[in-house]
Protein backbone atom coordinates (compact mmCIF):
# COMPACT_ATOMS: atom_id res chain seq x y z
CA UNK A 1 0.00 0.00 0.00
CA UNK A 2 0.98 3.43 -0.98
CA UNK A 3 1.95 6.17 1.79
CA UNK A 4 1.78 9.50 2.40
CA UNK A 5 3.31 11.79 4.68
CA UNK A 6 0.76 13.39 6.91
CA UNK A 7 1.43 17.12 9.16
CA UNK A 8 -1.38 18.02 10.92
CA UNK A 9 -0.04 21.57 12.50
CA UNK A 10 -1.55 23.84 15.68
CA UNK A 11 -2.52 27.52 14.56
CA UNK A 12 0.92 29.23 12.83
CA UNK A 13 1.86 32.81 12.23
CA UNK A 14 1.18 33.39 8.29
CA UNK A 15 4.72 33.74 7.67
CA UNK A 16 5.44 30.44 9.38
CA UNK A 17 2.62 28.46 7.75
CA UNK A 18 4.07 29.91 4.39
CA UNK A 19 7.60 29.07 5.30
CA UNK A 20 6.60 25.42 5.93
CA UNK A 21 4.84 24.88 3.04
CA UNK A 22 7.87 26.86 0.94
CA UNK A 23 10.43 24.61 2.39
CA UNK A 24 8.30 21.10 1.96
CA UNK A 25 8.23 22.06 -1.57
CA UNK A 26 12.01 23.61 -1.93
CA UNK A 27 12.96 19.97 -0.33
CA UNK A 28 11.40 17.53 -2.15
CA UNK A 29 12.91 14.96 -4.94
CA UNK A 30 12.43 12.66 -7.10
CA UNK A 31 10.79 9.36 -6.12
CA UNK A 32 9.95 11.02 -2.60
CA UNK A 33 6.87 10.22 -0.27
CA UNK A 34 3.68 12.97 -1.11
CA UNK A 35 2.94 15.34 1.45
CA UNK A 36 -0.51 16.05 2.95
CA UNK A 37 -0.10 19.22 5.20
CA UNK A 38 -3.59 20.38 7.63
CA UNK A 39 -2.72 23.53 9.34
CA UNK A 40 -4.69 26.74 10.48
CA UNK A 41 -4.11 30.37 11.77
CA UNK A 42 -3.27 31.66 14.79
CA UNK A 43 -5.43 35.08 13.41
CA UNK A 44 -7.08 35.85 10.69
CA UNK A 45 -4.79 36.57 7.55
CA UNK A 46 -5.02 37.36 4.00
CA UNK A 47 -2.82 35.90 1.56
CA UNK A 48 -2.25 37.02 -1.72
CA UNK A 49 -1.46 35.07 -4.49
CA UNK A 50 1.76 35.16 -6.34
CA UNK A 51 1.68 37.49 -8.92
CA UNK A 52 -1.38 39.63 -7.28
CA UNK A 53 -0.58 43.20 -7.51
CA UNK A 54 -1.34 45.13 -4.17
CA UNK A 55 -4.11 48.12 -4.97
CA UNK A 56 -6.26 50.35 -3.29
CA UNK A 57 -9.09 46.91 -3.45
CA UNK A 58 -7.77 46.09 -0.31
CA UNK A 59 -8.60 48.16 2.53
CA UNK A 60 -5.07 48.11 4.59
CA UNK A 61 -6.45 50.62 6.96
CA UNK A 62 -8.75 47.72 8.08
CA UNK A 63 -6.44 44.98 7.80
CA UNK A 64 -4.53 46.82 10.56
CA UNK A 65 -7.41 48.18 12.40
CA UNK A 66 -8.40 44.32 12.82
CA UNK A 67 -4.75 43.16 13.21
CA UNK A 68 -5.77 40.83 10.15
CA UNK A 69 -2.16 40.23 8.27
CA UNK A 70 -1.20 39.99 4.72
CA UNK A 71 1.14 37.93 3.26
CA UNK A 72 2.07 36.74 -0.02
CA UNK A 73 1.82 32.81 -0.84
CA UNK A 74 4.25 31.50 -3.19
CA UNK A 75 1.18 29.49 -5.51
CA UNK A 76 -0.66 31.68 -7.86
CA UNK A 77 -4.80 32.68 -8.16
CA UNK A 78 -5.87 35.52 -5.78
CA UNK A 79 -6.65 36.61 -2.72
CA UNK A 80 -7.80 34.28 0.42
CA UNK A 81 -9.14 35.34 3.64
CA UNK A 82 -7.95 32.41 6.23
CA UNK A 83 -10.35 32.52 9.08
CA UNK A 84 -12.28 29.68 9.90
CA UNK A 85 -10.92 27.12 7.34
CA UNK A 86 -9.75 23.84 6.89
CA UNK A 87 -6.46 24.98 5.02
CA UNK A 88 -4.58 22.05 3.35
CA UNK A 89 -0.89 22.13 1.10
CA UNK A 90 -0.33 19.15 -0.84
CA UNK A 91 3.12 18.18 -2.22
CA UNK A 92 4.03 15.75 -4.77
CA UNK A 93 5.66 15.13 -7.94
CA UNK A 94 4.20 15.72 -11.34
CA UNK A 95 4.41 12.16 -13.12
CA UNK A 96 3.95 9.97 -10.34
CA UNK A 97 1.34 7.61 -11.48
CA UNK A 98 -1.18 9.00 -8.50
CA UNK A 99 -0.94 12.51 -10.09
CA UNK A 100 -0.48 12.44 -13.80
CA UNK A 101 2.29 14.28 -15.78
CA UNK A 102 0.90 17.84 -16.12
CA UNK A 103 -0.81 20.37 -13.66
CA UNK A 104 -4.21 20.45 -15.08
CA UNK A 105 -4.17 16.20 -14.35
CA UNK A 106 -2.88 16.54 -11.19
CA UNK A 107 -5.88 19.23 -10.10
CA UNK A 108 -8.45 17.06 -11.41
CA UNK A 109 -6.72 13.19 -9.43
CA UNK A 110 -6.91 15.80 -5.97
CA UNK A 111 -10.13 16.71 -6.49
CA UNK A 112 -10.90 13.12 -6.46
CA UNK A 113 -10.51 13.18 -2.77
CA UNK A 114 -12.35 16.39 -2.13
CA UNK A 115 -15.51 15.13 -4.36
CA UNK A 116 -15.60 12.39 -2.09
CA UNK A 117 -15.48 14.59 1.23
CA UNK A 118 -18.27 16.17 0.15
CA UNK A 119 -20.38 13.32 -0.69
CA UNK A 120 -20.01 12.05 2.69
CA UNK A 121 -21.23 14.85 3.75
CA UNK A 122 -24.09 14.42 2.31
CA UNK A 123 -23.77 17.04 -0.25
CA UNK A 124 -23.89 16.91 -4.12
CA UNK A 125 -20.45 18.26 -5.06
CA UNK A 126 -19.60 18.94 -9.16
CA UNK A 127 -16.30 18.91 -10.91
CA UNK A 128 -16.54 21.96 -13.41
CA UNK A 129 -13.65 21.69 -16.53
CA UNK A 130 -13.00 25.60 -16.40
CA UNK A 131 -10.82 28.36 -18.33
CA UNK A 132 -9.06 30.63 -16.02
CA UNK A 133 -11.38 33.39 -16.65
CA UNK A 134 -13.94 34.95 -15.07
CA UNK A 135 -13.31 38.03 -12.88
CA UNK A 136 -9.93 38.47 -13.04
CA UNK A 137 -10.07 42.17 -12.03
CA UNK A 138 -11.33 40.35 -8.59
CA UNK A 139 -8.86 40.00 -5.83
CA UNK A 140 -11.33 37.06 -4.39
CA UNK A 141 -9.68 33.90 -4.66
CA UNK A 142 -14.01 32.37 -4.57
CA UNK A 143 -14.92 34.88 -7.47
CA UNK A 144 -11.98 33.15 -9.98
CA UNK A 145 -12.46 30.01 -11.20
CA UNK A 146 -9.59 27.42 -11.19
CA UNK A 147 -9.01 24.54 -13.50
CA UNK A 148 -11.19 21.75 -12.12
CA UNK A 149 -13.27 23.56 -10.18
CA UNK A 150 -15.67 21.63 -7.25
CA UNK A 151 -19.01 23.32 -7.05
CA UNK A 152 -22.29 22.54 -4.70
CA UNK A 153 -25.15 24.48 -6.25
CA UNK A 154 -23.58 26.07 -8.75
CA UNK A 155 -21.40 28.15 -5.38
CA UNK A 156 -17.48 27.44 -5.21
CA UNK A 157 -16.45 25.75 -1.91
CA UNK A 158 -12.81 25.27 -2.52
CA UNK A 159 -10.20 28.49 -3.02
CA UNK A 160 -7.45 26.50 -4.52
CA UNK A 161 -3.98 27.16 -6.76
CA UNK A 162 -0.74 25.37 -7.17
CA UNK A 163 3.21 26.41 -8.28
CA UNK A 164 5.50 24.12 -9.85
CA UNK A 165 9.07 23.76 -9.66
CA UNK A 166 11.69 21.71 -11.28
CA UNK A 167 12.27 20.74 -14.95
CA UNK A 168 11.86 17.77 -16.45
CA UNK A 169 15.37 16.38 -16.72
CA UNK A 170 15.62 16.68 -12.66
CA UNK A 171 11.54 16.21 -11.78
CA UNK A 172 8.77 18.33 -11.57
CA UNK A 173 7.36 18.98 -8.21
CA UNK A 174 3.88 20.87 -7.31
CA UNK A 175 2.21 22.20 -4.20
CA UNK A 176 -1.29 22.89 -4.16
CA UNK A 177 -2.60 25.18 -1.62
CA UNK A 178 -6.42 24.90 -0.60
CA UNK A 179 -9.14 26.73 1.65
CA UNK A 180 -12.55 25.18 2.40
CA UNK A 181 -14.13 27.54 4.48
CA UNK A 182 -15.71 26.55 7.80
CA UNK A 183 -17.76 29.33 9.09
CA UNK A 184 -18.82 32.24 7.08
CA UNK A 185 -16.37 34.32 5.68
CA UNK A 186 -18.53 36.89 4.48
CA UNK A 187 -18.83 39.34 6.88
CA UNK A 188 -15.11 39.93 7.71
CA UNK A 189 -14.25 39.83 3.52
CA UNK A 190 -16.45 42.97 3.15
CA UNK A 191 -14.22 44.95 5.51
CA UNK A 192 -11.42 43.59 3.70
CA UNK A 193 -12.20 44.14 -0.32
CA UNK A 194 -13.53 47.68 -0.98
CA UNK A 195 -15.32 46.51 -4.02
CA UNK A 196 -16.92 43.55 -2.48
CA UNK A 197 -20.64 42.92 -2.55
CA UNK A 198 -22.29 40.87 -0.12
CA UNK A 199 -24.87 39.57 -3.10
CA UNK A 200 -22.14 38.81 -5.43
CA UNK A 201 -20.32 36.84 -2.79
CA UNK A 202 -22.90 34.50 -1.96
CA UNK A 203 -23.72 34.13 -5.14
CA UNK A 204 -20.48 32.75 -5.88
CA UNK A 205 -19.11 31.22 -2.94
CA UNK A 206 -20.60 28.44 0.08
CA UNK A 207 -19.38 27.59 3.38
CA UNK A 208 -20.24 24.49 5.55
CA UNK A 209 -21.93 26.41 7.67
CA UNK A 210 -23.79 28.15 5.24
CA UNK A 211 -24.54 24.39 3.56
CA UNK A 212 -25.75 23.67 7.50
CA UNK A 213 -22.69 21.50 7.90
CA UNK A 214 -20.43 23.79 10.47
CA UNK A 215 -20.56 23.63 14.00
CA UNK A 216 -23.10 20.39 13.80
CA UNK A 217 -19.48 18.97 12.97
CA UNK A 218 -16.63 20.41 14.31
CA UNK A 219 -12.83 21.06 12.55
CA UNK A 220 -11.44 17.89 14.49
CA UNK A 221 -14.03 15.35 12.57
CA UNK A 222 -13.99 17.19 9.33
CA UNK A 223 -10.20 17.19 9.27
CA UNK A 224 -10.62 13.47 10.37
CA UNK A 225 -13.28 12.97 7.86
CA UNK A 226 -11.06 14.55 5.09
CA UNK A 227 -8.52 11.72 5.75
CA UNK A 228 -10.23 9.07 5.58
CA UNK A 229 -11.48 10.55 2.00
CA UNK A 230 -8.00 11.08 0.67
CA UNK A 231 -6.85 8.07 2.07
CA UNK A 232 -10.06 5.93 0.46
CA UNK A 233 -9.56 7.68 -3.05
CA UNK A 234 -5.60 6.87 -3.11
CA UNK A 235 -5.59 3.49 -1.11
CA UNK A 236 -2.85 5.23 1.32
CA UNK A 237 -1.49 4.61 4.92
CA UNK A 238 -0.59 7.68 6.29
CA UNK A 239 2.67 8.20 8.00
CA UNK A 240 2.16 10.70 10.46
CA UNK A 241 5.40 13.03 10.89
CA UNK A 242 4.72 15.93 13.38
CA UNK A 243 6.98 18.63 13.68
CA UNK A 244 9.97 19.41 11.15
CA UNK A 245 13.39 17.98 12.13
CA UNK A 246 15.06 18.37 9.10
CA UNK A 247 13.59 21.40 7.79
CA UNK A 248 13.29 23.62 11.32
CA UNK A 249 16.03 25.96 10.55
CA UNK A 250 15.92 26.53 6.92
CA UNK A 251 12.06 27.34 7.81
CA UNK A 252 13.12 29.82 10.81
CA UNK A 253 15.45 31.75 8.06
CA UNK A 254 12.49 31.68 5.58
CA UNK A 255 9.99 33.70 7.37
CA UNK A 256 11.57 36.44 6.78
CA UNK A 257 10.62 36.02 2.96
CA UNK A 258 7.18 36.20 4.21
CA UNK A 259 6.59 39.25 5.82
CA UNK A 260 3.35 40.55 7.40
CA UNK A 261 2.82 43.12 4.35
CA UNK A 262 0.38 45.29 6.47
CA UNK A 263 2.71 46.45 9.42
CA UNK A 264 6.23 46.30 7.16
CA UNK A 265 5.84 49.60 5.20
CA UNK A 266 9.44 48.52 3.23
CA UNK A 267 8.16 45.63 2.16
CA UNK A 268 4.61 46.82 1.24
CA UNK A 269 6.11 49.45 -0.88
CA UNK A 270 8.28 46.74 -2.56
CA UNK A 271 5.55 44.33 -3.36
CA UNK A 272 3.16 46.91 -4.63
CA UNK A 273 4.92 46.10 -7.76
CA UNK A 274 4.78 42.11 -8.18
CA UNK A 275 8.36 42.55 -10.03
CA UNK A 276 9.68 42.92 -6.80
CA UNK A 277 8.80 39.79 -4.96
CA UNK A 278 11.14 38.16 -2.79
CA UNK A 279 13.99 36.61 -4.80
CA UNK A 280 13.20 33.42 -2.95
CA UNK A 281 9.65 33.47 -4.61
CA UNK A 282 11.40 33.69 -7.59
CA UNK A 283 13.61 30.76 -7.54
CA UNK A 284 10.49 28.52 -8.42
CA UNK A 285 10.67 29.06 -12.48
CA UNK A 286 7.90 27.45 -13.55
CA UNK A 287 3.94 27.61 -12.37
CA UNK A 288 1.82 30.33 -11.87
Amino acid sequence: MKTWRLIEDPPQSGPFNMAVDFQLLEQFKPGKTPIFRLYSWQRPTLSLGRNEKIDEGINLDSCRKQRIPLIRRMTGGKAVLHHSDLTYAIIGELGDLQFGKGVHEAYRSLARGFLLFFQKLGLDPQLVETSESGTLESHLCFSVPSMAEILVEGRKLIGSAQRIRGSASKGRFFLQHGSIPLDDPVPLMLSVFRHAKEEDLRQKMHSLESLGIYPKKNRESLQLLLKDCISECFGLQWVKQPGFSSEADKIKKTMNNFPDLSRDLQAYENQKNTRSRPMILEKMTEGA
